[in-house]
């Protein structure tokens, strides 16, 4: 794993099987592996390999999947979500394959694949270095900004 992970916990055995049990799914165990350790982990600002659009900001904790799937409107009846992601997207797991997808509320059957596996998806996930983008002459138009956000502009 490239990226660092705050604020987790471990889930037990028993809150694993007892989500699975909810959702009716196995889980991959590699993803059972890192609920034992990083259970509701918020990670390090981080881009998914050299897409800037897709990110993490927070795995969701076993004992609020089987709720967080049932309340999220659009999201593919085979999905389990697992992860958070800007703009109320999520990074979601399939209860038929271990595959990672990446799911944007905004679009029409805008699922992305990310990953073959887990671990796949994990390694993949790179701290975001804000030096990493770079503009083009001409790419920004114009730019406002709120003049109470940083009265010293």
């Amino acid at each position: 794993m490239r990226i660092k992970l705050e604020k987790y916990h471990a889930a037990s055995d028993k809150d694993i099987s007892r989500a699975e049990a909810q959702l009716d799914v196995s889980f991959p165990q590699e993803y059972r592996e890192f609920l034992l350790t990083y259970d509701g982990a918020t990670p390090e600002e981080n881009v998914f390999e050299d897409d800037v659009n897709v990110s993490v900001d927070r795995f969701i904790p076993v004992s609020e999947l089987g709720k967080r799937a049932s309340l999220i409107e659009g999201l593919p009846e085979d999905a389990v979500p697992i992860a958070e992601a800007p703009g109320g997207n999520f990074i979601y797991i399939r209860r038929s394959c271990c595959s990672v997808f990446y799911w944007d509320h905004e679009i029409e059957s805008g699922d992305k694949q990310l990953s073959a596996s887990f671990d796949d998806f994990l390694q993949k996930l790179s701290p975001f270095d804000i030096d990493s983008i770079q503009l083009k002459p001409g790419q920004v138009k114009s730019v406002w900004v709120d003049p109470d956000f940083k009265p010293e502009f």
